[in-house]
């Protein structure tokens, strides 16, 4: 494997910093970070010092230079995407993010024209919430439902919100508004994000971890596109948290009481912050038969990292393994179809552990 090429993540942020270990991880020795913000910056340098990956800062006040063949990672939100992207595509560079807006999809024919291997969604969910949903589907002959549960979870959960913050504030309350999208009948419908809160009965345990009191909710985007396009009868996705957080905050976003920026930062400071959270994906598919199979994963921290940056970070680096570096077909390409589902789950799986 090359061990080295010319990597640049935008924003440095947590999951930047869970994209580079990642990369680590794979043999990667070096990436570039840009940030616009001069502070952040200034405390990535710093922390580098400490870091076995060698950071390249990049100017903060100018743009990055893309060459072809440079992999793009982005941490930004999905507004802010699009016009990366295109600039990658025009520079022939490589494109992963975690959080994709639905007009990176239209770049598919300029990509294919320019050789660039654009990667959208590939963080933890979406991302590989599809990679898992895929390999179940192709576990049994005929599938009849697949359901995916996901959720970053504290540790040691608190009231009142049972709840710590471990991403982005405005991707949770965009995740917990408007519908999100599932198959029912082999059709796609639209469900109210949180209409269908309901205790969690999985088993959430390994031979470290038995998590209990969850309840499952319908949240929006976990799945990226893949209700269009995986033909199962029955396919959802819902968002694991401890019992009672749903419920409170459908009231505190029915009542509109996050709707401003004062009220969010309010929202966050009145969470806990331990750095000391779990991440639960867990996945069940059932076969006409009523044979059924159940896959789970337990994400902890290490390493300095939170479960969250870790189960995030490492699905985008071996996105950009099995996808770029491995990876034969240019265009803008839904993960579970650029690459080999059960072999990413897998190395995914066991660099998590």
């Amino acid at each position: 494997m090359t061990t080295y090429n010319d990597f640049l993540i935008i924003g440095c942020g947590r999951m930047a910093r869970g994209i580079a270990a990642g990369l680590r991880k794979l043999g990667v020795l070096r990436v570039r970070v840009w940030d616009r913000d001069v502070e952040a910056m200034t405390n990535l340098e710093r922390d580098a010092q400490q870091s076995p990956l060698i950071y390249a800062a990049c100017d903060a006040q100018a743009s990055p230079k893309l060459h072809r063949g440079t992999t793009v990672f982005s941490t930004l939100g999905p507004a802010d995407n699009i016009g990366w992207m295109e600039t990658a595509i025009e520079a022939h560079s490589h494109w992963v993010d975690l959080n994709a807006d639905s007009s990176q999809w239209e770049q598919n024919g300029k990509a294919q024209q320019h050789g660039s291997i654009c990667l959208p969604d590939c963080g933890l969910a979406p991302g590989m919430s599809q990679v898992l949903a895929r390999m179940l589907f192709g576990s049994f002959a005929k599938p009849r439902a697949i359901g995916i549960s996901c959720g970053g979870l504290p540790q040691t959960p608190s009231p009142p919100w049972m709840y710590e913050c471990t991403w982005n504030v405005e991707g949770l309350v965009a995740e917990y508004s408007g519908t999100a999208e599932a198959r029912f009948g082999n059709e796609v419908i639209n469900v109210p994000a949180l209409s269908d809160i309901a205790d969690f009965h999985g088993v959430i345990r390994n031979e470290t971890w038995h998590v209990t009191g969850l309840e499952r909710a319908t949240t929006r985007g976990g799945l990226s596109t893949l209700v269009h396009r995986l033909p199962v009868p029955i396919l959802s996705y819902g968002t694991l948290r401890y019992r009672g957080h749903f419920h409170l905050m459908k009231a505190v976003l029915d009542a509109g009481l996050l709707e401003s920026e004062p009220a969010r930062q309010r929202f966050i400071s009145s969470l806990p912050v331990t750095g000391r959270d779990i991440v639960v994906l867990a996945g069940c598919c059932v076969d006409e038969n009523a044979c059924t199979l159940h896959v789970v994963c337990i994400i902890p921290p290490a390493d300095g990292l939170t479960a969250m940056q870790r189960a995030t970070g490492f699905a985008a680096a071996l996105a950009w393994k099995h996808g770029v570096l491995l990876g034969n077909q240019c265009g803008v390409l839904p993960i579970d179809e650029a690459v080999d589902c059960g072999d990413v789950f897998n190395e995914w799986k066991q660099m998590t552990r």
